[in-house]
């Protein structure tokens, strides 16, 4: 198969096991916790970068704002070879970090408190 266009990415580019963090920034943030890392490709809000997290190969790919970004990255990262022969639950974590005091929370926390603490 050809170089996914958004990705950059070929077969044998990426590991079975990725990490998708929305911003590109973020994939450095992790990449720094795992061992032998090297990046892979770096196009538009797509940073893809290879290492190795407690002796597991990880890819770790960004995919930009929104839903539409994210479907593109996991569609090529199939495409080259993430995804085989099976089917797959998504699991999606998302947290909610205060900009003023960096308190981290689940989405239901902050609602059931209305708001953070620090207000």
């Amino acid at each position: 198969m050809a170089t996914q266009p958004h990705l950059q990415v070929e077969p044998g580019d990426v590991n079975s096991v990725a990490l998708l963090p929305g911003d590109p920034d973020r994939v450095e943030r992790i990449a720094s916790r795992c061992a032998d890392t090297v990046e892979v490709a770096e196009n538009r809000e797509y940073r893809v970068v290879n290492g190795t997290y407690e002796g597991v190969p990880v890819t770790i790919c960004s995919t930009g704002i929104g839903s539409p970004s994210a479907a593109i990255a996991v569609e090529e990262l199939a495409n080259a070879g993430l995804v085989t022969d099976r089917d797959y639950d998504v699991v999606v974590d998302l947290r909610v970090v205060c900009n003023d005091c960096g308190r981290d929370y689940t989405v239901a926390d902050l609602f059931e408190q209305g708001g953070c603490d620090c207000e």
